[in-house]
C-alpha cells in the first residue's frame, strides 16, 4: 500500500530502509501488534532490475594513490525491496545464496593496546536472537555451532568451523511477501528518505520527510524512527541532517561518518596438497549438503573453514581472520569435468555401458589428480580494526533526489599491511603443522580490498564521545532515533556482517516493543 501523495501518514515506527535488517525489524514488530511503515528507496522489481545504473548509488571515492581503492559503490549496494540482498550471487545447489556467520566472542571484546576496539556488551547478548535470524535466514539454527566430522581431520593450531547457506530470497520474496500479508505493516517501494523530523523543543525526532518516485513530498509521522538503510546510508542521513540543522544533537558526534571498515579478501597464498582432506576434492571444506538438511533446500548447505583459535588472537595481538579454499583449474581435473563424462558416455554404445565407462573416465581423474596433487588458492578473509582517518562524509555533488552524495574515504594502512603479513605467516606455518600440504605466496596478487561489507560509520558506545549510539542502539541524546545494521558495529570481526545486524534488529525489536505503546505521547 502506498501513502496516497500530500496526506500526512503516521506510524509507531517508521523503518528507513528496506534491506534485511529493515524486513526483518518490521516483521518483528508488526508481530507484536505495532504499526510500522518502511520506506524503501528502490522499487520492488525482481533482484538486480536497475540496480547499476541507479543515480543514487554513486559516490565520490577517494584514491590514495597506494593501489588499494574500493570498488565504485554500485557494486557493492542495491535500492529495492531486499537491499544488498538483491545482489547475493553465490550459487549453492542452483539457488542465489549467502554465506552466514555470527561474530566470535573475541570480536566483541576490547583488544589490549588497540584502540577504538570492543563492543558495549559481549556475543552473550546476541545469542538468545540468533535462532530466529536461522529462520528468516532459511537455515537450521546453531548450524555453524556443529561439530565438524571426522572426515575434516585434525587441523592442528587451526579452529574448524563451518559456513552456513541461505537463499537470497529470504528477503527479496519471503519476508516482503510476509510484511505484505500482515496487518499493520505498509512497505512503501520509491520513497526515498529526504529528512528527519527534529522537534528541538523534545529534543527528539518525530518522523521522516520523504519523496516518491514523481518528486512530491511528504511526511511520516512516527514515534519512533529507525535508520536501517546500510552502514553507508545511514551515515549520509545523519551527517545531511546535521548539516542542514546543526543543532541536532548528532552534528557534535565526533565519531558520526568515522570508522569505516570493510573485510579485504587476500588471495596470494597457494597450497599445494595430497592430503585426503582435499584431495582430490575438497569433501568438507567445499560447498557440502548437510545430511540432516532436504536435499534441495540452500539452508541444508554449508562450507567448512579455518581460523586461528582466539586465545593466539589475543596473546599475539592479531586480528581475526577465515580460510576458505578454491581449487585451481589442472589437468586431471578436466577428466571429472562432467562435460568430459557426458562425451565419454556419448561415443560408447549401450546406456549401462555410457555409465561405466563415465564413471572410470571420473576415477582416472580423480587417480591423477591424488598422484600429482591438488593446487588450491586459500581466499583469507581479514578483519579490519577501526580507524577514524576512515570515514564517509558529505560531497559536493547531489543526486536526483536532492541529497547530498557520499565522499568515502578508506584506506589500508600500513599498520593493517603489518598485521596482514603476520596473520599470512601464520596460516602457512600453521597449514604446514597441520599436514595440509605445501604453502607458497605469490606477492603479485594484489589484496582485494573489499567484499562488501561496509561497518562502523554510526558506531556504538555507552560514551557519547565514543560513539554515536548507545548499547540500545539510540542515538545519543536524541528521543525517537535509531541506528541498526552494520554501521553500529564498533569492530566487525571477519565474519559476513549479515547474521548479526539481523541479531541486533530483533533485540531493537524486543526494546521497541518494550518502549513504544499504541498512545499517541509516546515518546521512547
Amino acid at each position: 500500500m502506498v501513502t496516497p501523495p500530500g496526506r500526512p501518514a503516521e506510524a509507531d515506527v517508521c523503518v528507513v530502509g528496506g534491506g534485511p535488517v529493515g524486513l526483518a525489524l518490521a516483521h518483528a514488530l508488526v508481530e507484536t501488534g505495532l504499526r510500522v511503515v518502511v520506506l524503501e528507496s528502490g522499487g520492488d522489481e525482481a533482484p538486480g532490475v536497475g540496480a547499476f545504473e541507479d543515480d543514487a548509488l554513486d559516490a565520490e571515492v577517494v584514491d590514495h594513490g597506494a593501489g588499494l581503492r574500493l570498488a565504485p559503490l554500485w557494486t557493492s549496494r542495491a535500492r529495492g525491496v531486499g537491499g544488498t540482498g538483491r545482489l547475493w550471487n553465490t550459487e549453492v545447489g542452483g539457488v542465489p545464496s549467502a554465506k552466514y556467520l555470527p561474530l566470535d566472542p573475541v570480536d566483541f571484546e576490547a583488544r589490549p593496546r588497540v584502540p577504538w576496539t570492543g563492543w558495549p556488551f559481549g556475543a552473550e547478548t546476541l545469542a538468545p536472537w540468533l535462532d530466529g535470524v536461522a529462520e528468516l535466514c532459511g537455515f537450521d539454527a546453531g548450524l555453524w555451532e556443529a561439530p565438524p566430522p571426522p572426515e575434516a581431520g585434525d587441523a592442528g593450531p587451526f579452529r574448524i568451523g563451518v559456513y552456513p547457506f541461505g537463499p537470497r530470497t529470504a528477503f527479496t520474496h519471503d519476508l516482503p511477501r510476509r510484511l505484505e500479508a500482515a496487518s499493520g505493516a505498509t512497505v512503501l517501494p520509491r520513497a526515498t528518505a529526504t529528512g528527519l523530523l527534529w522537534h528541538p523543543d523534545e529534543s527528539r525526532v518525530g518522523g521522516v520527510a520523504w519523496r516518491d518516485a514523481a518528486g512530491a513530498e511528504h511526511r511520516l509521522e512516527a514515534r519512533s524512527t529507525v535508520l536501517a538503510a546500510g552502514a553507508l546510508e545511514n551515515a549520509r542521513i545523519l551527517l545531511e541532517a546535521a548539516h542542514r540543522d546543526p543543532g541536532v544533537p548528532w552534528a557534535d558526534a565526533g565519531w558520526l561518518g568515522r570508522g569505516l571498515m570493510e573485510h579485504p579478501i587476500d588471495r596470494s597464498l597457494r597450497l599445494r596438497t595430497r592430503d585426503p582432506r582435499l584431495c582430490p576434492v575438497p569433501g568438507f571444506f567445499g560447498p557440502h549438503r548437510v545430511e540432516s538438511g532436504p536435499p534441495d533446500a540452500p539452508g541444508s548447505w554449508r562450507l567448512g573453514r579455518l581460523s586461528l583459535p582466539p586465545d593466539r588472537l589475543r596473546a599475539e595481538g592479531l586480528p581475526n581472520l577465515s580460510v576458505r579454499f578454491t581449487a585451481q583449474a589442472a589437468g586431471a581435473a578436466v577428466l571429472e569435468a562432467p562435460a568430459a563424462r557426458s562425451w565419454a558416455r556419448r561415443v560408447v554404445p549401450g546406456s549401462a555401458l555410457r555409465r561405466q565407462v563415465g564413471d572410470v573416465v571420473r576415477w582416472g581423474g580423480r587417480q591423477l589428480r591424488r598422484r600429482r596433487g591438488v593446487e588450491y588458492t586459500l581466499h583469507v578473509d581479514l578483519e579490519q580494526w577501526p580507524d577514524p582517518r576512515n570515514r564517509v562524509t558529505l560531497g559536493d555533488t547531489v543526486d536526483a533526489a536532492g541529497r547530498r552524495r557520499l565522499a568515502v574515504d578508506w584506506r589500508w594502512s600500513e599498520a593493517d599491511e603489518a598485521r596482514r603479513l603476520r596473520l599470512l605467516d601464520a596460516v602457512a606455518r600453521g597449514l604446514a603443522a597441520a599436514g595440509l600440504g605445501e604453502v607458497h605466496r605469490d606477492s603479485s596478487v594484489p589484496l582485494l580490498p573489499d567484499a562488501h561489507h561496509h561497518a562502523g560509520t554510526t558506531r556504538m558506545h555507552a560514551d557519547p564521545a565514543q560513539g554515536v549510539v548507545d548499547p540500545d542502539l539510540k542515538v545519543h541524546g536524541t528521543g525517537g532515533l535509531f541506528v541498526c545494521g552494520a554501521s553500529a558495529f564498533p569492530t566487525a570481526g571477519v565474519a559476513n556482517p549479515t547474521l548479526t545486524a539481523l541479531a541486533l534488529a530483533l533485540r531493537l525489536a524486543h526494546h521497541l516493543t518494550s518502549t513504544t505503546s499504541a498512545s499517541p505521547t509516546a515518546t521512547p
